[in-house]
This record gives C-alpha cells, structure tokens and sequence, in this order.
C-alpha cells in the first residue's frame, strides 16, 4: 500500500473514494474487505513536501480523528483516537 496522505491513518477504514475524472464523479464505496493487514507510515516521505500540502494533511489527520469519535460503530482501533488529537495538538502549538 502507498499512503496517499502520510500518518492520516485512512487505511484503517472500510470506506474509500475513487475519482472518475472523465465524468467528473466521486463514488464512495463501502467495503470490510478493504482492510489492510499491516500498514507501515514512513515519515521520511513527507520531509520534502510543501508547507501547504503538509497543512491539509494536518487537517485530514484532525478530520479523521474527530470523524472516529463521532461515528456509530467504531471498532478498536479508533480508540488511538485520544492519543491521536493529543499528539496533533503537540505538533500545531
């Protein structure tokens, strides 16, 4: 697997997007299967980003981490949740 949006931890969900850019769609699709076994964020990826794509990431990891609060039928391993937030806070003060 090759991380989209590095730490965001999105692979853990059954849910994913895919873009159809010639009729201008999103499909959201539901899947248990889409698991993933072991996933691996390697942090170095990101050291040569922009300023600018490593903010939005930022906020798609805040996005994803209230998202696992307030969802009905999270599972285990949402309840990194807490750490999560605490350790996003650090990063932005």
């Amino acid at each position: 697997m090759v991380f989209q949006n590095e730490g965001t931890s999105s692979e853990f969900t059954i849910n994913y997007v895919i873009t159809d850019k010639e009729r201008e769609v999103k499909m959201v699709m539901v899947d248990k299967n889409s698991l993933v076994t072991i996933a691996v964020n390697d942090p170095e990826l990101m050291v040569d980003k922009t300023a600018a794509l490593t903010a939005a990431t930022g906020m798609d990891v805040l996005t994803h981490a209230i998202e696992a609060i307030v969802t009905p039928g999270a599972y285990a391993v949402t309840d990194a949740t807490d750490q999560c937030l605490r350790e996003f806070y650090k990063s932005i003060k």
